[in-house]
């Protein structure tokens, strides 16, 4: 006589039959859903990353600037990222450590920082750049 499977026993055999490359994009997918719903700075770097986009789509970059463009960008919203795991690890964690730890915090945010200044400046001179061309 077969056996009914329940509901959790369906979705479980789903999980393991799914690929190892469709596993990791699902992951991917609910990282920056999880990242875009927690922290609006993060947000508002989606925002500018879009008017950043448009305006260079608009300007008619080169090969070469957009991907400076997009290397840019990329470096800037990765180094937010890493800064909020490693805000998040210290939440959880950070009781266990020693009060000279939490130096990791400031440099993890420091470093967010400079990359998204850099980011900034290097978009600023392409798209300043470009923009100068257009109209002289």
């Amino acid at each position: 006589m077969p056996t009914r499977s329940t509901p959790l026993v369906n979705e479980e055999r789903t999980v393991k039959q799914r690929a190892n490359w469709r596993q990791h994009l699902i992951e991917v997918e609910r990282g920056f859903a999880q990242i875009i719903r927690s922290d609006s700075a993060f947000f508002f770097h989606i925002f500018c990353l879009t008017i950043v986009l448009t305006c260079s789509f608009i300007l008619g970059l080169s090969m070469m600037e957009w991907a400076m463009v997009v290397l840019s960008c990329t470096l800037a919203i990765s180094a937010e990222m890493f800064n909020k795991v490693l805000k998040a690890i210290w939440d959880h964690l950070g009781h266990h450590f020693s009060e000279a730890a939490q130096n990791s915090i400031r440099i993890g945010t420091a470093s967010a920082t400079l990359t998204l200044i850099g980011a900034s400046i290097t978009v600023g001179i392409i798209l300043g750049h470009r923009l100068w061309v257009l109209l002289h």
